[in-house]
């Protein structure tokens, strides 16, 4: 089984590839999480009609989290 990630940070990470302007594979990256997942989670919001691509919702940006 893979790593389980917060619905928030999900909701973020879907947020910020449709409407950051990054490519999606960028910002998978970015999060470190694999383009594939990044993926998945957009079109699971976008079937559940849980997408929000305002860039401008006063939710700060995810930061990167290291692991040791």
């Amino acid at each position: 089984m893979g790593r389980v990630y917060k619905a928030e940070f999900r909701h973020e990470a879907v947020r910020l590839a449709l409407s950051s302007g990054l490519s999606r594979e960028r910002i998978a990256q970015d999060l470190s999480i694999g383009s594939s997942t990044l993926k998945k989670w957009i079109r699971d919001a976008q079937q559940h009609d849980t997408v929000v691509a305002d860039a401008t919702d006063g939710n700060p940006p995810i930061k990167r989290v290291a692991f040791e």
